[in-house]
């Protein structure tokens, strides 16, 4: 798909002074949500301005389209907020394999670094209705686990959480090599392909029926990422 901007002027970005003065052309290519499963590539000419403002330090400055594209951005808000909601629901393996059945191939290290760059949800206030409900994670087993990361280096909440004496984290490969040595003396492990990433997403399913989409989503992503993620 391609196409220009029909506007006949840009705004500079830094001081807000509108110019006409064209400093050259040049083709953006931007992925955009797939269409019939098939990707979607938008091929927009855009103009490289020249700030006509005597006080602004900006020499020259590229337009940019309204709810289509953004700074260095290479897909469009649509897809970028789709990948997002995809990495929150299923988190990133199976996000980057639906994503790819979709037809909107994306590495499953994009899709981390999209769920990180969401805005943090406020908590809230905690109201008590009289009903007991069953939770993953015990606040037992949550402080001995932050006690652990806290002893062992893990400085950030998106930091991984399992590591060795050293402080090095366990790498993903460690944790396919123990799920395939469990598998070995567990024949229904091996049958139902469980996994790390299948329990993670099996919690994440569990929060988020359990609760509201903001802690379903941000318990699930920032503490069980935090914890079981390799």
């Amino acid at each position: 798909m391609r196409g220009r901007s029909r506007a006949r002027r840009g705004r500079c970005p830094r001081c807000g002074t509108p110019s006409r003065r064209v400093h050259g052309r040049y083709l953006r290519r931007l992925a955009d949500a797939a269409l019939g499963g098939c990707a979607v590539v938008i091929e927009l000419v855009v103009r490289r301005f020249k700030c006509v403002s005597g006080t602004c330090p900006v020499v020259t400055f590229v337009e940019q389209v309204e709810r289509l594209t953004r700074p260095h951005a290479r897909r469009t808000p649509l897809l970028q907020r789709i990948l997002a909601q995809i990495a929150v629901a299923l988190a990133a393996r199976p996000a980057a394999r639906l994503a790819r059945r979709l037809g909107v191939p994306v590495a499953k290290d994009t899709l981390l670094r999209l769920v990180r760059a969401l805005p943090e949800q406020p908590a809230g206030g905690m109201r008590v209705v009289g009903v007991v409900r069953w939770q993953p994670v015990t606040l037992d087993l949550a402080e001995h686990l932050y006690e652990h990361a806290q002893a062992r280096g893990a400085a950030l909440p998106i930091d991984r959480l399992l590591r060795y004496r050293n402080g090095l984290p366990v790498s993903s490969r460690r944790y396919d090599h123990l799920w395939k040595r469990i598998g070995e003396r567990l024949p229904w492990v091996a049958t139902h392909g469980i996994s790390t990433h299948w329990l993670r997403h099996i919690t994440l399913t569990w929060v988020g029926g359990d609760g509201s989409f903001t802690t379903g989503a941000d318990l699930g992503v920032r503490t069980v990422h935090g914890f079981l993620s390799a």
